[in-house]
């Protein structure tokens, strides 16, 4: 739930992004969600270990980058205020504590 978190609130900053890698970084975003989520239908962690390796098919990729052309049109017609950008942001370093040492 975390990894979504952060995948949600990466969206509108990808408009800081130069628009020549936008549409690369969308597409990767949209992959690698996809691999978690994959991750995740293990259930387990043994299920997760005797699985091999996960990884997203030819097929799923090219859905996720259909998928990604309506995010690029989605974030060249939107954006999120800084101030929510920055609400999430603070939400975020709460639930993980990134100023705490391992």
């Amino acid at each position: 739930n975390l990894a979504d978190t952060f995948y949600e609130n990466s969206f509108y900053s990808i408009k800081d992004i130069p628009m020549s890698f936008r549409f690369s970084i969308l597409v990767a975003r949209r992959i690698y969600r996809k691999i978690g989520h994959k991750i995740l239908s293990k259930k387990n962690f043994e299920n997760y270990q005797n699985s091999g390796k996960i990884y997203v098919s030819i097929t799923e990729k090219i859905i996720e980058t259909l998928l990604s052309i309506f995010d690029f049109i989605e974030l060249s017609l939107n954006y999120k205020k800084d101030v929510q950008i920055q609400h999430d942001h603070s939400l975020i370093n709460e639930e993980i504590k990134l100023d705490e040492r391992i």
